[in-house]
């Protein structure tokens, strides 16, 4: 994993992968300092990085035309891949916006 501010995307995507299990893995030698300090200012940041966090909900996209069942989970999924790369995208236009242009 990356660690500057450039990486955040990269640090963003991992802390979603993990989950609570990151000040475990963190705990290990093997993490550097500057892994843990990119944690630190993503988490500082209040940077989204679960579903709950999207501005959106299963309830949205089926407002907006998004068919009920595994679509409406796809859907969710890829809209966080958008919000970890930019969290700026985690608003209900925007991702509103996004789902309509599909």
């Amino acid at each position: 994993m990356h660690k500057g501010p450039r990486h955040r995307p990269a640090v963003r995507r991992w802390l979603s992968q993990v989950g609570p299990f990151a000040d475990d893995l963190l705990a290990f030698p093997t993490y550097p300092a500057a892994v843990a300090a990119a944690v630190a200012a993503v988490r500082a940041a209040g940077d989204p990085l679960t579903l709950q966090d999207l501005a959106v909900n299963g309830n949205d996209l089926i407002a907006a035309g998004v068919r009920p069942g595994p679509d409406v989970g796809e859907t969710l999924g890829r809209l966080l891949g958008e919000v970890l790369d930019d969290p700026a995208r985690n608003t209900k236009e925007q991702l509103l916006a996004k789902v309509r242009d599909v």
